[in-house]
């Protein structure tokens, strides 16, 4: 019996080692994943007009009559009028229109020529989850803006599981 309890505590320190260990490599997975997703929301946001590319002009935005959003006019000049209309997006809407499933996100855009500039935009929830931030910068007025980017899992749980 002495012999048998050994093995059984043996054997579940080893269960348990292994579960931490695939614990840690489903976190080191999603954790790359959303990074790239942020990397990918940044530069489509910064670079890109979006689908199509007057989206802006569209009454109703939404997955018909959009296919993506994008804040520029064409390389990192960014358009005051696709950031006013990308206020009036519902945050679901928002989350699908840059390509999010799973992923919550929070992107503010400010003027960094201006160290006292407030936030001029702000879309998405923020959230203490765990997340990626990625800061892409255009020139909207012949200012230069800071499009910060931050994305997490609904709820914090997947990274922090």
């Amino acid at each position: 019996t002495v012999a048998f309890m050994i093995c059984v505590f043996i054997v579940m320190s080893v269960m348990d080692v292994w579960t931490a260990q695939v614990s840690g490599i489903n976190r080191f997975i999603l954790k790359r994943g959303i990074n790239r997703k942020s990397l990918a929301v940044g530069q489509m946001l910064v670079r890109k007009p979006g689908m199509p590319t007057d989206w802006e002009k569209t009454d109703t935005v939404n997955s018909s009559t959009v296919d993506l959003i994008g804040f520029s006019k064409g390389g990192n000049l960014l358009d005051r009028s696709k950031l006013d209309k990308a206020s009036s997006i519902t945050y679901e809407q928002l989350r699908q229109l840059i390509g999010l499933s799973k992923e919550d996100a929070y992107i503010t855009v400010r003027d960094i020529t201006d160290p006292t500039s407030p936030v001029l935009y702000e879309y998405g929830m923020d959230s203490n989850a765990t997340s990626v931030v990625i800061s892409r910068y255009g020139v909207l007025d012949d200012s230069i803006m800071e499009v910060k980017v931050k994305l997490y899992y609904k709820s914090g749980s997947h990274l922090n599981a």
